[in-house]
Formats: C-alpha cells, structure tokens, sequence
C-alpha cells in the first residue's frame, strides 16, 4: 500500500498533471492493490470478508424526449427568391 500511495502522491506533486492524468494514475495504483488481494485470496484458499458497500446512488439518465432536428440549409423552402 506504501507504494501505491507513494505513485499517486507522485502524480499529484506533479505540476503538469491534468486533473484526469491525476485520477487516472490513481486509479490504476489502486487497482494493483486490488490485483494483489485477489493473488492473495487465491493463493491462501481464504477469501477476505467482504465489505458492506453502500447502495448506489441513482441518477437522472438522458432525457428521452428528443429534440427537433433542423434541416439542411439545402432543403428550405425558396420561395420568393430570385437565383
């Protein structure tokens, strides 16, 4: 863990990072946390006791009705136009 939280504060330290750059050397820090229980827990034959997670949050989704779509300057009318 010691390591992995030394990557992401090296990610964070750096001034260039983008925010995204940031979070996603974090995540993939965390993730080799992730990949060495699994190792472990396969490795002992005892899984870990799992962690209660909180119910997820849900959120509006797109909305389904759709918006008019506008023609092609093409096939407007030309009516009382000259060429």
């Amino acid at each position: 863990m010691d390591h992995a939280a030394r990557r992401i504060q090296a990610y964070s330290d750096d001034p260039l990072n983008t925010p995204f750059q940031l979070v996603a050397g974090a995540r993939r820090a965390l993730a080799d946390i992730g990949a060495v229980r699994t190792r472990w827990q396969h490795a002992t034959g005892r899984p870990l006791p799992e962690r209660a997670r909180a119910a997820p949050t849900t959120r509006p989704g797109p909305s389904t009705r759709r918006a008019p779509v506008a023609s092609p300057p093409s096939a407007r009318p030309t009516t009382g136009r000259t060429p």
